[in-house]
């Protein structure tokens, strides 16, 4: 089955995802690692599907496993950062923050522990400076209410 149907089947469709478009390669097939357009919400969806272990509405639509190691560090970035499957990864081994980066300064950063998803698009494809906005947003923003919200 191509990947996008599999996707749309087993990954959108439980979590109510139902516009995406999943641009394809050269060959005509869509990559693993790029290419999927989807809108704010739905990304934040699968962030907070990350962030619940895989279950969603008490169903679990990824396995809990596969998360586990996908957040396995496999390559070091530099001091601070390390790369999993198609995650960069911060934090501690009991505290990861899980990172997606996409082109244009989409960004998903998933921290299970304590539930932390945010989501953030710049809308500046192709811009080699796109991704300060995303993370503009995260620091100045989402991380100073996620403390305030968890009192730290």
């Amino acid at each position: 089955m191509p990947l996008d149907r599999y996707a749309a089947e087993k990954l959108f469709a439980p979590l109510g995802i139902e516009t995406f478009e999943w641009v394809a390669g050269a060959d005509g097939a869509p990559s693993a690692a790029s290419g999927l357009r989807l809108t704010l919400p739905d990304l934040a969806r699968i962030g907070q599907l990350v962030a619940d272990y895989g279950v969603h509405d008490g169903r679990q639509i990824v396995p809990r496993e596969w998360l586990a190691r996908s957040f396995e560090p496999r390559a070091t970035v530099n001091d601070v950062t390390r790369y999993g499957y198609l995650w960069y990864l911060a934090g501690t081994p009991e505290r990861t923050i899980a990172i997606a980066v996409g082109n244009g300064g989409q960004r998903l950063t998933v921290q299970p522990d304590p539930g932390l998803v945010v989501a953030s698009f710049a809308g500046r494809y192709n811009d080699p400076e796109s991704w300060q906005t995303s993370i503009k947003v995260l620091l100045d923003f989402a991380v100073p209410e996620a403390k305030r919200l968890l009192g730290k």
